[in-house]
């Protein structure tokens, strides 16, 4: 895999606010999550900045909190179970992860750069006749893709810049389709079998 520059996107910052024991709205905190390795262990250049967590549905807005410390769901460290995660993830030139599904509504939400959705129904690179018309992919700061619990690919296919997303994911119900009798579709691959946890959050990089 070639070597890669750290990401030129600049630093993030979080606003949290609550209330004061006067009742009136104020910020709790004001600080810059840090960035983590997107696939911890791996020494890949992708990264997840965890700015939120949520554990019940409602949330519970009482809490004044003035740290969130290290905030990981519970299952699979991605979704949290009867709450939502909200993170940033950056993607560097030629990125492209594993297909994998989670039991989530995940709201993707793209800041900067070029992102690229591949779907069961969607034509792929190796099958393309022209690959760079594969998929669908945005370009424009702002566009949303609403994922539903469907098998999946991302990638930010330039060469040269990165891509930069909002992720808030919220727990959902598991999708039952007829793969494997009647098992949920939570990790659940192409043909029905289990991904393991690496298979489905290990990803790659496009030499």
């Amino acid at each position: 895999m070639p070597s890669i520059a750290p990401s030129p996107l600049p630093p993030l910052t979080r606003v949290v606010t609550g209330h004061n024991a006067q009742g009136q709205s104020t910020t709790l905190f004001v600080d810059s999550p840090p960035p983590e390795e997107l696939v911890p262990g791996k020494n890949l250049p992708a990264t997840i900045s965890r700015f939120w967590l949520t554990k019940e549905t409602p949330a519970n807005n009482n809490d004044q909190k003035t740290d969130m410390g290290p905030i990981y769901p519970e299952r699979h460290g991605r979704v949290q179970p009867n709450g939502s995660q909200t993170c940033v993830v950056d993607l560097p030139p030629g990125w492209r992860s594993v297909t994998h599904r989670t039991s989530s509504v995940d709201y993707i939400i793209l800041i900067s750069g070029t992102l690229t959705l591949f779907l069961d129904t969607n034509v792929t690179p190796k099958d393309a006749a022209k690959p760079e018309e594969a998929g669908i992919t945005l370009t424009t700061p702002g566009s949303i893709v609403v994922q539903r619990g469907t098998l999946h690919t991302w990638e930010n296919r330039s060469t040269t810049d990165w891509t930069r997303f909002v992720a808030v994911m919220v727990d959902a119900k598991d999708v039952q389709l007829d793969l494997v009798g009647d098992a949920s579709a939570e990790n659940v691959g192409p043909e029905g079998k289990g991904l393991i946890l690496e298979e489905i959050w290990g990803t790659q990089h496009r030499t």
